[in-house]
């Protein structure tokens, strides 16, 4: 997995990286808060790394400003690193 390249030089081989790859893909980076407003029907998602401070209750819909806990709510983990799914390109 490791190929020695010189005195002081290593690259990591094909192998080596897959392996990288699967070993992160087996424990949860974040969570995704998928919810649907009861008022306006809007689905959206959130992206947490904390998933227990988010619930139907302290959540706004972006759409019509709905805040009175009236959401459908369903928690996700996912085994990827957040910057893979969240949308934008904010710095």
């Amino acid at each position: 997995m490791i190929k020695k390249i010189g005195e002081n030089r290593y690259n990591i081989t094909f192998k080596g990286v897959i392996y990288c790859d699967d070993l992160l893909a087996t424990s949860d980076k974040f969570s995704m808060i998928k919810c649907k407003c009861q008022k306006c029907s809007l689905h959206f998602i959130l992206f947490t790394w904390y998933p227990d401070k988010h619930n139907a209750n302290n959540i706004t819909c972006p759409e019509c400003k709905c805040d009175n806990g009236r959401f459908d709510v369903w928690k996700e983990k996912v085994f990827r690193q957040i910057f893979e799914h969240v949308p934008g390109n904010a710095k």
